[in-house]
């Protein structure tokens, strides 16, 4: 190899699956899991089969959502369908590159969320990664970005940019979620939010998914997001890289907090008041684990909603 061009040796890598120390790479080697509970595929299959431009990814504690969400976002920049992994299934490059991208998410977890997606591209087609006080950035060689954003940062933060997605990790505030929704517009790019709904309803309840169920409101909202919207939820128990021992002894610790068990283990979204806010089945107009009924139409397998 040591006769190798950078460029010769970058396609021999990315030929062989390999990282420069000669381990196949997590972006191939990664692969959404099946439920432990019947050996089915898993909420994670159906995400990243999802063609909707807003996929909410609503689940319960250590659900591998935060993961699968981060190889979503590195497959995109990389121009590649998130669903097939390269060493499993043959890669197939379905979107135009460059991609720009925002991941947003709460100023504790920037850091981790940065190191996370950065594990999924492969370093021969990582151009620069600025990692500075306020700035996390990673540059590709095909010339899609990916910038780190705090929900902490003032609104005029969120301006500038033309965007063909966002990552939002945990509930956003609702004047970020606005600023992103503009910044989507020249791309009509996708937003995807991964959540675990421990503060309850609130905003986001009554904006982006306002309405519920057999309701006028609902009704209306069904129309106007009819396959613009999807919707997965994940069980903690479901995650066979989770020991039921573990599982176990955290249910345990929840003691007899009925709301604080259907959020953090079976990923519902709440009304903390020991309501489902989707109603006894869990469904509503554009809110299912995919495969469900719901009032008014299903979901197919890649998450869009139809009649």
């Amino acid at each position: 190899l040591v006769d190798l061009t950078d460029a010769q040796l970058r396609l021999l890598l990315d030929s062989m699956r390999l990282d420069p120390s000669g381990d196949i790479h997590k972006f191939y080697a990664w692969q959404p899991y099946h439920k432990k509970s019947d050996g089915k595929e898993s909420f994670q299959h159906k995400v990243l089969r999802c063609d909707a431009k807003n996929i909410n990814v609503h689940s319960g504690n250590r659900c591998g959502k935060t993961e699968m969400v981060a190889r979503f976002v590195a497959a995109r920049l990389l121009g590649f369908d998130p669903f097939y992994d390269g060493l499993h299934h043959p890669l197939k490059r379905v979107y135009h590159v460059p991609q720009f991208w925002w991941c947003c998410t709460e100023p504790a977890r920037v850091l981790d969320n940065f190191e996370m997606l950065l594990s999924f591209i492969p370093p021969q087609e990582v151009k620069r990664a600025l990692n500075r006080p306020q700035h996390q950035r990673v540059e590709l060689r095909n010339g899609s970005w990916a910038e780190m954003k705090s929900y902490g940062l003032k609104r005029k933060q969120y301006q500038g940019a033309a965007l063909h997605g966002v990552w939002d990790d945990e509930e956003e505030p609702e004047y970020v979620y606005m600023e992103q929704k503009a910044r989507l517009l020249d791309y009509h790019g996708v937003l995807i939010r991964s959540l675990t709904s421990i503060e309850g309803t609130t905003w986001l309840y009554d904006g982006p998914l306002m309405g519920l169920g057999d309701t006028p409101q609902g009704r209306k909202c069904f129309e106007k997001q009819r396959g613009k919207m999807a919707w997965f939820t994940g069980d903690m128990r479901d995650n066979p890289h989770m020991s039921e021992e573990a599982i176990a002894d955290f249910i345990e610790e929840l003691g007899d907090d009925e709301d604080q068990f259907a959020i953090r283990i079976k990923g519902e979204y709440r009304l903390l008041c020991g309501e489902n806010a989707f109603g006894s089945d869990n469904v509503a107009w554009a809110f299912s684990t995919c495969l469900e009924p719901i009032t008014f139409g299903t979901f197919d397998q890649g998450g869009v909603l139809h009649e």
